[in-house]
């Protein structure tokens, strides 16, 4: 947990100020990929809508409200930001042609609760303290290890799709994201309970690794046993017909990627609550994002040898097979640990 005073204050606005920069590093690294990937077609509006998107998630501290235990202040930005998005695409979209309405809905969504987050954090830290550069500097090199797993995850997430578009066109990589989107919600659904289970391990392990370990392993086995029966549940959506009766029946053919990653979502828990709650406690997170970036790679050159022959399923087999790999190096990495700690004792 964070410590209150002027320490907490100068950490706010250090990483804040970090994230500002990153957000627009993001934008204009979007720029360029424009230039590369013009069937995007990204408009000046679209790209604004983007900016203002990244821009309010960098603004929005929920590692702030993660660090107090206040997760109830996160599920309210998240939930707010989310029923928004979902109220203005539904009231605004109509067809195709409103891409650019599509994006705007989620930019808003997330602009909304960045004041109230924004109100909420400065009670917790008090007044606003001028970063200093040392600190930006300080903020992202001590954290360039979690920010290296998380652009890299986000990255591997979703770039199949604009290489599947590039491939195949934009009809095949619509009908696969649209597919796709049903296993990334069903693996949304954990992310809260992990965001609000870290903290806790988190102190646990501060104490010592025993009692780290076994509140991990408390929380872990049901979080892990949820994560097979949601697993389970995407595997039955493709014979009672889900994605036909959601998308329309012209959506059946990529239905079949359900059966791909349905291992995605209990891989990518497994290697969250090994990865995530264990190694970067006991102080591995480098080697953790040495880990991802290799699965990443691995991933990305199954995106780029396989879509030209396989289409929508090497993508499927991208991320599963790449988040397997990461559930192996991560076992591996932590059955070493406890060998060596055998061997020690």
């Amino acid at each position: 947990m964070l410590e209150t005073g002027q320490n907490v204050s100068e950490i706010y606005s250090n990483v804040t100020t970090a994230r500002c920069l990153l957000a627009i590093t993001a934008t204009v690294l979007i720029l360029i990929v424009m230039e590369f990937l013009p069937y995007l077609n990204l408009t000046p509006d679209m790209i604004l809508a983007i900016f203002l998107f990244v821009l309010c998630n960098a603004l929005t501290p929920l590692w702030l409200f993660q660090g107090f235990q206040k997760m109830v202040i996160v599920s309210i930005i998240v939930l707010i930001s989310r029923i928004m998005g979902a109220v203005i695409t539904i009231g605004f979209v109509k067809n195709t042609t409103d891409i650019n309405i599509a994006i705007w809905a989620q930019s808003l969504g997330m602009m909304l609760p960045v004041g109230f987050a924004i109100w909420q954090s400065i009670g917790l830290v008090g007044r606003w303290r001028l970063p200093t550069l040392s600190g930006v500097k300080s903020e992202l090199t001590e954290g360039w290890a979690i920010f290296q797993t998380a652009i890299f995850s986000t990255i591997l997430t979703n770039s199949g799709i604009i290489i599947l578009g590039s491939v195949a066109g934009a009809h095949v990589a619509g009908g696969y994201a649209a597919v796709e989107r049903i296993a990334k919600g069903v693996s949304s659904m954990f992310v809260p309970i992990t965001q609000t289970i870290y903290p806790r391990v988190s102190a646990a392990f501060a104490r010592n690794q025993s009692d780290g370990i076994m509140i991990l392993r408390k929380f872990g086995v049901l979080i892990f046993g949820l994560s097979i029966l949601s697993s389970i549940g995407l595997v039955l959506m493709v014979p009672f017909d889900v994605v036909g009766r959601i998308f329309g029946q012209e959506y059946n053919e990529f239905s079949s990627v359900l059966f791909i990653l349905a291992p995605w979502v209990v891989f990518g828990i497994l290697n969250n609550l090994i990865g995530i709650q264990y190694l970067t406690n006991i102080g591995q997170q480098k080697w953790y994002a040495s880990a991802f970036t290799i699965s990443g790679i691995f991933a990305f050159t199954l995106f780029f040898l396989f879509t030209p022959y396989l289409s929508y399923s090497a993508i499927a087999l991208g991320l599963t097979l790449g988040e397997g790999l990461l559930t192996v190096l991560l076992i591996a990495k932590v059955y070493s640990i406890f060998k060596h700690r055998r061997g020690g004792d």
